[in-house]
């Protein structure tokens, strides 16, 4: 099982080194073996990203164990398509951490819990 991690910037004129530096630091903290990244440079607001698409293939394939990205809307732009994502990771049972939100949803953390819950409480209240 791997920890994936999840990098994306819009354009090629930026640079994942930031946030690449943020999760690398986090992972070395907590458990820094096995880690595996998927790197995009697409709009965020694309449901359909070729790395995304390949870390959703390998969670359902149940090789990865977490999945770790910097901010949220590295993930994306629309919180439809989040909310998608949110649901089949919990479905999955591979926790979602974002590094420089205080967000995670694994069994140890209630507060990331309570943020993944009151996310998809907002959704499902705007018309899923």
């Amino acid at each position: 099982m791997e920890t994936a991690i999840y990098l994306r910037v819009s354009t090629d004129t930026q640079s994942t080194d930031s946030q690449r530096h943020d999760v690398e630091r986090y992972c070395q903290l907590v458990d820094g073996r096995n880690l595996h990244f998927y790197e995009d440079t697409i709009s965020g607001g694309k449901a359909s990203r070729p790395q995304l698409d390949r870390l959703v293939r390998d969670m359902r394939k149940g090789r990865i164990e977490r999945l770790v990205c910097y901010k949220l809307d590295r993930l994306g732009r629309s919180l439809t398509h989040l909310a998608l994502l949110l649901d089949e990771m919990n479905r999955l049972g591979v926790p979602l951490i974002c590094t420089s939100q205080g967000i995670d949803t694994s069994n140890e953390s209630a507060c990331g819990k309570f943020q993944l819950a009151v996310l998809m409480a907002w959704q499902n209240s705007n018309g899923r």
